[in-house]
């Protein structure tokens, strides 16, 4: 199936927007959160989740400025496990 325009037969592009702000749903702007049902299972999984894109942003916004220095890893300061 495709959704098209009745009238000119064009294919739409569709996308999900949010109904308040009619911004587009997309990340990072939006993300995926356990629901009040979630379980700890799931819960864990999207913490881990949210703990990735934080550290990712990070790293992104560090490398953005000169001449910083990147934070040095679990290993590195001897605590991996």
């Amino acid at each position: 199936m495709t959704i098209v325009d009745a009238e000119s037969g064009e294919p739409a592009e569709p996308i999900i927007v949010d109904r308040a702000t009619l911004r587009p749903i997309r990340e990072p702007e939006f993300a995926w959160v356990p629901g009040p049902a979630a379980g700890e299972r799931t819960r864990r999984r999207y913490a881990l989740r949210r703990q990735g894109r934080e550290a990712a942003k990070e790293a992104a916004e560090g490398a953005a400025k000169p001449g910083a220095a990147a934070k040095p890893t679990l290993a590195q300061k001897g605590r991996a496990t």
